[in-house]
């Protein structure tokens, strides 16, 4: 999309904007969490909640035949949610949902926002999907790709590197990748040159407090790491350090 184009877009509410590309759904999805990639469990940082450690990448699902288009089979997500839990083998069930609207009220230590990240969250999701979901062609750039999404949805910064905003990276992240990260976000929190996702961007909110998930479809993405996860354990079990006496 052309900077014309993208300024045009702009001048647009971003509830417009952001509903062209990702109409509210109320569809059922049950799937089996099944990989992860890549298979790396590095520590962040997020106010309220304390270091986190879990994985960081590509998730893999295996959905039922039942389940609406896109969601038959094999598919992947990203994570919208540092706080919940999902574990490899395990089944769950999603709502479909804009992803202005998401994630729960869970997802967020205090319990707010309760009606999700708004608009402009949602805009500079798309812009992220837009400038960078077809690169994402080594593990670096998922990892990176996956604090961006972090980072986009918990602060109002556009840096992941330790100690700066309310999330950011601890330990376990390759200098490089936060670089990269870095990278992403200047492009996606720039509020005057927003771009639309070229496929559909949504959002699948976990029954029963599961982590809710950002789903992709309809898009020019490499897929060498769909289904290429490791089943080896929880992909996101939360590890609060909130003092000296008082670690997992």
């Amino acid at each position: 999309m052309n900077t014309l184009m993208r300024s045009l877009l702009w001048v647009m509410p971003l509830s417009v904007v952001v509903g062209l590309s990702q109409s509210a759904q109320a569809d059922s999805v049950t799937a089996t969490l099944t990989g992860l990639t890549p298979y790396v469990f590095p520590t962040s940082y997020l106010q309220g909640a304390g270091n986190i450690t879990g994985g960081t990448g590509a998730i893999q699902w295996q959905g039922v035949s039942g389940n609406p288009a896109n969601f038959q089979g094999a598919f992947n997500t990203f994570c919208i949610d540092l706080v919940q839990d999902i574990y490899f083998g395990s089944t769950y069930t999603y709502t479909e949902m804009s992803v202005a609207a998401a994630p729960q009220p869970g997802a967020y230590p205090a319990g707010t926002p309760v009606n999700g990240m708004g608009g402009v969250k949602a805009s500079e999701l798309n812009t992220l999907f837009a400038e960078q979901y077809k690169n994402l062609t080594t593990d670096n750039a998922l990892e990176a790709f996956q604090i961006a999404i972090w980072n986009i949805v918990y602060d109002t910064d556009a840096s992941v590197t330790t100690g700066d905003g309310s999330f950011y990276v601890v330990s376990g992240f390759d200098p490089s990748i936060v670089t990269l990260a870095n990278n992403y976000l200047v492009g996606a929190t720039d509020l005057s040159n927003q771009e639309l996702f070229a496929g559909d961007l949504v959002a699948l909110v976990g029954d029963n407090g599961a982590q809710d998930q950002i789903f992709a479809s309809d898009a020019p993405a490499p897929q060498t790491w769909l289904g290429g996860g490791l089943l080896l354990g929880a992909c996101w079990l939360v590890r609060r350090k909130r003092s000296s006496i008082d670690m997992i």
